[in-house]
């Protein structure tokens, strides 16, 4: 999904007139193919937050297990719960801005409405699950870890998200044109935004890998001193 935004972006800041030219048309595809795996991606986080929980043998004997999966559950108490949330139904907005841009309303105002307006709110959403994100991987609203691995994807994640903002933000359909410089600098911000996300993603599979590395190596049990 990172990567096909990445492209759209670059589509997009292409000359319109030139050998290279894209027509909006396609480009805009391209940003609705990419919201498609950002959605299941987003949903997918939220569905193991969802079920998150005690591991068996943290679980008191005269607890239940509980047997049934939860599709989307009920923990506002956990930030990492409300992050994933935050970020699932900001990537449905993004659904609807993308794809309400492939054959776009004439009239600004209209403009503003279908396609602005999810788009603003799916990026809104996507800060604040990106803040949240940080805040409990950090354990504090700001910390400098740039050795610890998820502390990278957090900031990397938060950095795309605060771009994502901007692109947004500037994306806005006034009564009259705006400069032409206004639109590359949304779509340049996207393009960066999504960079960030590709390289988050990047180093979630990294996380994945080392997790299972650590899985799969023997446990050591400390050794007396032989008193």
């Amino acid at each position: 999904g990172a990567a096909l935004f990445v492209t759209g972006s670059v589509m997009a800041l292409i000359p319109a007139e030139g050998p290279l030219a894209v027509s909006d048309k396609v480009s805009n595809w391209v940003f609705f193919a990419g919201s498609i795996p950002f959605t299941t991606a987003a949903y997918l986080q939220h569905f193991q937050a969802a079920n998150s929980g005690p591991t068996p043998d943290q679980v008191p004997d005269d607890m239940p297990a509980r047997s049934s999966l939860r599709l989307i559950g009920w923990a506002p108490e956990s930030p990492g719960w409300i992050s994933t949330l935050t970020q699932f139904v900001g990537t449905i907005c993004f659904n609807f801005n993308t794809f309400d841009a492939i054959a776009a309303p004439r009239a600004w105002y209209l403009q503003d409405i279908e396609i602005w307006l999810p788009g603003m709110m799916g990026s809104v959403l996507f800060l604040v699950s990106a803040w949240l994100a940080f805040i409990e991987t950090a354990h504090a609203h700001w910390a400098w870890r740039p050795s610890d691995l998820d502390w990278q994807i957090a900031a990397v994640n938060l950095l795309g998200c605060v771009a994502f903002m901007l692109a947004s933000t500037l994306a806005y359909v006034p009564a009259e044109a705006l400069p032409g410089f206004v639109l590359a600098i949304s779509f340049g911000a996207l393009g960066f935004g999504a960079l960030c996300f590709f390289v988050g993603a990047l180093l979630l599979v990294r996380e994945a890998r080392v997790d299972q590395a650590q899985a799969r190596s023997p446990s050591r049990e400390p050794q007396g001193d032989g008193a």
